[in-house]
């Protein structure tokens, strides 16, 4: 289903994220024992700012030598950040750090100091990818109250619809503002920039190292760097991903063919074969099959920016910061719920999007749908006529309020809305199908057959059409014609219970009363407790007299459905009928 809501397009910055060498500085301080392999990296940045920061630090050769030791050592094991629990210290922290990057790094480039460049660039990225672990694990935690939970009056007033409802993420509260959240995903942009540009950094690099030893340390980091990203998903463009924790805004295509000629252009055997490993993995990654619940986000993704570029949506009211981040929220909201297989999570998360975004057409249509599976027909209702009147142009919306109301026995009402879907899309294959079944049930069987024959037209293979056709040809008299869309159907789908039986009523009526008792057995056989089988089954062997028949599948019958008043009047002549015959 398409998604209408406006897309989050966050302005990428180009200020960078320098952050996290602090704490390469830290390695160099040879007064504290820390053993820095168990310690937290964000932790230990902050701890030790204040003393870099001295008017005496100087970075000699020495430290360098003894920073790049240490690192090396760090990044052959296992880099880890605490959990986080204060988006403000956490920014404060980063901040702070950020001057010694041009330290470190400058460094590194005065004096050609390979080794230094290396271990820093993959000691930052590395850590970058555990931070925005952390940062999304305190932004997306799963055991946020249920909105069902939250007080209705906090969302009373226009500027109180501003206000987040109070929903606990961890130790952090997300309780103020939701504009709040717009600098958690600017900070997000901004380390997945700041990833995206040391890998493509240390690739540069490798042309200017000479030493054996120093090109294997270099094609060892770019190897584990990209151990920790997807390619796949990252080439989607799909934002969202590509400024999470295994996400880079680069095109991965990009980075193969880079690595590819410097694999090319090297001359050592070995170092050689292990650079060829290392992108034709990448490409393995790259070209596998495109499965699961992602792409179809992404290609929700795309069908919305489609809707805004074309001018399908008013972008007036995006302007200010506040409505950006709260449609920001909505959509996150939105795709929790698409990709959820929990009905009663889909509500949850759906009533969250529309929470920050009143206007959002898709998650109301959606939560309808959830609604529906979940049985509450009224819920779902309401939500269908909440869509429609938002966006009189979103079809979907029309099939769904159109099925339910087909529920509903409505099938006037039911008609109008699928014949409005039909004038939005006039190829939507469901719209006329679904509109042909509420003409059948009104006797309208020309109607019928004119939309089923053209679901047929569009799609052949629309099993569902056959069968409802071959309803409206049994009904109309024509059970050749009916048994013959009957059997399509069961083609299709060989355990359509209905689609046995109704042939079997149009074999009986051709009085092929034993083509007509396969038809009724088998779909016995699908389904034990179909209660209309056994009655069905019951007319032929009455037809053939065989009484005793009669009497064991209608008393089946009446067990499975005790609320059919012929088997109630016509059975005791049955078991009569039966005992004579003793």
């Amino acid at each position: 289903m398409n998604i209408l809501a406006k897309p989050v397009l966050i302005q990428v910055f180009d200020m960078k994220a320098k952050f996290f060498i602090i704490f390469l500085v830290f390695l160099a301080c040879a007064s504290q024992k820390r053993v820095i392999e168990q310690g937290d990296a964000l932790s230990l940045i902050s701890d030790f700012t204040r003393e870099t920061r001295s008017k005496n630090f100087v970075l000699t050769e020495q430290k360098v030598d003894e920073i790049v030791a240490r690192l090396d050592s760090l990044c052959n094991n296992q880099i880890t950040v605490a959990p986080l629990s204060d988006f403000d210290k956490l920014e404060q922290r980063i901040s702070a750090a950020s001057q010694f990057d041009e330290i470190l790094l400058d460094h590194a480039q005065q004096t050609n100091n390979h080794r230094l460049a290396v271990s820093a660039r993959e000691f930052k990225f590395r850590t970058l990818v555990k931070t925005q672990e952390q940062m999304n694990q305190l932004f997306e935690n799963e055991d946020t109250p249920s909105t069902s939970n939250l007080p209705v009056d906090s969302l009373a007033s226009d500027e109180d619809r501003k206000i987040a409802r109070g929903e606990a993420h961890g130790k952090w509260v997300f309780k103020q503002r939701v504009s709040l959240m717009l600098p958690f995903i600017q900070l997000n942009e901004k380390v997945s920039t700041e990833k995206s540009r040391l890998l493509l950094e240390m690739i540069d690099l490798l042309p200017g190292v000479k030493d054996q030893d120093e090109k294997w340390r270099a094609w060892l980091a770019i190897d584990r760097m990209l151990a920790e990203i997807d390619v796949q998903k990252s080439e989607s463009g799909y934002k969202p991903f590509q400024r999470g924790a295994s996400g880079i805004f680069i095109q991965p295509g990009v980075i193969i063919e880079k690595l590819r000629t410097l694999h090319e252009q090297e001359t050592d055997g070995e170092l050689k074969a292990f650079s060829r490993a290392i992108f034709s993995k990448l490409e393995k990654n790259l070209n596998a099959e495109k499965t699961g619940d992602f792409w179809q986000r992404v290609e929700f993704s795309k069908e919305l920016q489609h809707r805004i570029d074309s001018g399908g949506l008013d972008q007036q009211d995006a302007r200010t910061e506040e409505l950006y981040a709260m449609r920001l929220a909505a959509y996150d909201w939105f795709n929790k719920g698409y990709i959820s297989s929990d009905n009663k999570l889909k509500v949850d998360y759906y009533t969250r999007a529309i929470e920050f975004d009143t206007s959002y057409v898709s998650a109301y249509n959606n939560r309808g749908n959830a609604y529906q599976a979940l049985g509450i027909r009224d819920s779902a209702l309401a939500d269908y006529d909440r869509a429609v009147s938002l966006d009189s142009l979103f079809a979907p919306a029309y099939i769904n309020r159109g099925n339910i109301l087909q529920e509903f026995g409505r099938h006037d009402e039911a008609v109008q809305d699928f014949s409005r879907a039909i004038k939005l899309e006039p190829g939507y294959t469901l719209a006329f199908n679904n509109r042909g079944k509420s003409y059948k049930e009104l006797g309208m069987y020309g109607k019928a057959r004119q939309d089923f024959n053209r679901v047929i037209q569009l799609e052949p293979k629309f099993a569902s059409a056959y069968f409802h056709r071959g309803d409206v040809h049994r009904r109309m008299g024509n059970d050749p014609d009916a048994i013959a869309d009957y059997t399509i159907a069961i083609d299709f789908d060989p355990t359509n219970t209905i689609a046995y039986n109704n042939r079997g009523m149009s074999n009986n009526n051709l009085k092929r009363y034993q083509q007509a008792i396969l038809d009724y057995k088998k779909a016995i056989e699908i389904s034990p407790d179909y209660a209309a089988a056994y009655y069905n089954l019951g007319i032929v062997y009455w037809t053939l007299s065989k009484w005793k028949d009669v009497v064991i599948v209608w008393e089946k019958s009446l067990e499975l459905n005790p609320d059919q008043s012929y088997i109630i009047e016509y059975l005791p002549k049955a078991r009569s009928q039966a005992r004579k015959m003793r």
